[in-house]
């Protein structure tokens, strides 16, 4: 099986901070989110991967080689593909077309999960979906009785189900998808049509395939700084010791209060700090009261109180008691 991440259309909302690190290359509790997700997606089968594809956009580009070198952590073989077209997930897997072959299983990269789906031994497709509590403020999947999808329907204002794609999906044959793809790209003329990965399964489905509705027990998609953190609190909340600190960190006249992840050569003092924070590599809290927030590497934080806040790598904040969100070099002095 391939797996293909999409880390370039603007539907996958690559940026926490606008043309700053992606989500998928932000650190949290001491992990890229990348290998959180890859940790999630292996889970999914016991056969091994044949190759992680990344599709980014020519912005992206530069993340090439940290990319790599995650995927090399999990000893996968990977390839990378520049998507010219950053609009939509249609243009991005276009980019990608001759890697569309076998078993394939396409994710945005700008999510989190858990599932217990098991994708092997299928003979059908699998689409991805979640409850959701008020089907009429999304998009549903009709599902009959075969357990089979038939539909997809936007917003119902009548019941239809409450299983909504999540925009994860695996294809059991792959080779048919860039015909559909170029066929859906080149009808994009009518006004107001956007066409994504529901089509490709309607399309698939009129030359008889099925697909199989995987229901996830947990997804959220990065698209703000309060998903952001969201996604944050979920993953140290899963970690078996709840105060992980690191042994180079220096911590003096220090409340800790779980759960928190204090990184390497982290330096605090005098500081309260928790629940649910991380403090990555390298950086240094001063006077301070920090809860529900993420410090990245080699940023200072002194004198302040930071409540569901983001500070990205190489941050400064010197001040008083504020909801923030800091992209790289950042500074700010109160």
């Amino acid at each position: 099986m391939k797996v293909i991440l999409l880390i370039s259309n603007r539907l996958a909302s690559p940026y926490l901070h606008k043309h700053m690190t992606p989500v998928a290359l932000m650190k949290c509790g001491g992990k890229y989110m990348m290998e959180y997700l890859l940790s999630e997606i292996l889970s999914l089968s016991e056969r091994p991967i044949e190759e992680v594809i990344f599709v980014t956009s020519s912005a992206v580009s530069k993340y090439h080689a940290p990319l790599k070198q995650i995927a090399t952590k999990f000893g996968l073989k990977t390839n990378i593909f520049t998507s010219l077209q950053d609009t939509t997930p249609l243009s991005a897997l276009h980019a990608a077309a001759d890697s569309l072959k076998g078993e394939v299983l396409i994710v945005p990269s700008n999510i989190w999960f858990k599932s217990n789906i098991n994708l092997d031994n299928l003979n059908d497709n699998v689409c991805f979906v979640r409850k959701v509590i008020d089907p009429s403020e999304h998009t549903v999947a009709k599902v009959e009785l075969n357990n089979t999808i038939t539909g997809f329907f936007e917003k119902p204002p009548e019941f239809v189900s409450d299983l909504s794609p999540v925009g994860i999906c695996y294809f059991n044959k792959a080779e048919e998808i860039p015909e559909i793809l170029q066929y859906l790209m080149d009808n994009q003329i009518k006004e107001g049509i956007t066409y994504d990965l529901n089509d490709v399964i309607l399309e698939l489905q009129k030359k008889g395939e099925k697909f199989l509705p995987g229901v996830v027990d947990d997804l959220i998609s990065c698209e703000s700084h309060s998903d952001f953190l969201q996604v944050h609190k979920n993953i140290i909340g899963y970690f078996k010791s709840h105060q992980n600190i690191a042994d180079t960190a220096n911590i003096v006249n220090t409340v800790i209060i779980s759960p928190v992840y204090i990184g390497e050569n982290v330096v605090i003092s005098n500081s309260v700090i928790g629940p649910n924070v991380s403090v990555e590599e390298n950086s240094t809290i001063e006077s301070a009261i920090i809860e529900n927030s993420l410090v990245a590497e080699k940023s200072l934080v002194k004198n302040v109180r930071l409540v569901s806040s983001v500070l990205n790598c190489h941050s400064s904040y010197e001040g008083r008691e504020k909801t923030i969100s800091l992209g790289e070099y950042s500074y700010i002095k109160e």
